[in-house]
């Protein structure tokens, strides 16, 4: 028997196939990058494992870094076009670490990050910008895009907190917290909060919960449209349209607690609550009688209506139900039926 004779030239780095059955060529645009441990293919690294030891592994055009790892736990993986491609040496900047236990999957993401720590990105651009942050992690094209050394965000659908600065967020759905500043908000819905700027301590529930809300702290909106267009603090909507709709009335709302559905949008929509304080309504449509703000004041019922300061209101006054209460002021009627 004598074994086939192979022929050919091949050169140094470059990944041999065959070009017919006897003859061995290679390409220059098919390299291994043994100081790298990467194979590329016209100059771009499609896999790279890493130096000093496996320190990662990398898929995609230019992901993953070729800085020689000197004190990184590493164990770094990224798949996609220019994912985790940043990681940089600690030692040329004088510190301990770099970036180490991240995941990245999808182009660009994760595409800055120098030295954090814990995130796991998945999606277009996602994580994009983060550079020193920890603990973040983002699924979803865009999500968490432009933040840039926050950390401890949760960032889970389209364009949720992308353009956020904040750390410490909680955002699922479409659009959710996207300008978020104020840290330790909790969006759940599409567009919930989504124009939330310097607001901390806010929980958006529903979709548009708070979603036109720049501003404001402490609060807690429940509902589809919940505190939609509502600005202030420490208030509590929980129902479908819950704090009113009217965009270019309400100001500044607080320490209202508002439930059940339309409660604050009367079935006059001109009577919306958009400016008084500490007033509690319960029940469909129960809110103001007039177009004067009220502050203090409680309203339960089906259309329970209040018209001054420091009021009860217990029942509708169309159907005849209604018991009304004045305390530490003018009450405009009192008793029953």
């Amino acid at each position: 028997y004598t074994p086939p004779y192979i022929d050919g030239t091949l050169t140094a780095t470059r990944i041999p196939f065959a070009s017919d059955a006897n003859t061995l060529t290679d390409d220059a645009d098919f390299t291994v990058d043994p100081t790298n441990n990467a194979l590329t293919v016209n100059g771009a690294r499609l896999l790279n494992k890493g130096t000093n030891g496996i320190k990662g592994t990398y898929y995609g055009f230019n992901a993953g870094s070729t800085t020689t790892i000197t004190n990184a736990e590493g164990f770094n993986t990224a798949f996609g076009y220019t994912a985790l491609s940043s990681i940089i040496d600690a030692t040329s900047i004088g510190v301990l670490y770099e970036a180490s236990y991240n995941s990245a999957f999808g182009y660009q993401s994760g595409q800055s990050i120098t030295q954090g720590l814990n995130n796991t990105l998945g999606g277009y651009r996602s994580g994009r910008l983060l550079t020193l942050s920890n603990g973040n992690t983002a699924y979803g094209s865009n999500a968490l895009r432009t933040a840039t050394t926050q950390s401890q965000n949760s960032a889970f659908g389209y364009l949720s907190m992308q353009s956020a600065t904040c750390a410490e967020g909680t955002a699922f759905g479409y659009n959710t917290l996207q300008l978020a500043s104020g840290s330790r908000n909790t969006a759940i819905g599409w567009g919930a909060g989504a124009k939330n700027t310097s607001g901390q301590y806010n929980f958006f529930g529903g979709s548009e919960a708070g979603q036109e809300k720049t501003t404001g702290s402490n609060n807690v909106y429940l509902g589809f449209y919940s505190g939609v267009y509502a600005k202030g603090s420490s208030n509590t909507f929980i129902g479908s349209e819950s704090g009113g709709q009217a965009s270019t009335l309400v100001t500044n709302l607080s320490g209202n607690t508002f439930f059940v559905s339309c409660q604050g949008l009367t079935n006059t929509p001109a009577n919306t609550s958009v400016s008084g304080d500490y007033n509690t309504h319960a029940g469909y449509q129960s809110g103001l009688g007039s177009t004067t703000q009220v502050s203090y004041s409680s309203a339960f019922g089906y259309r329970a209506k209040v018209y001054t300061d420091r009021s009860m209101v217990f029942g509708s006054e169309i159907d005849g139900d209604r018991v009304n209460y004045g305390f530490g002021g003018e009450s405009y009627a009192s008793g029953v039926g």
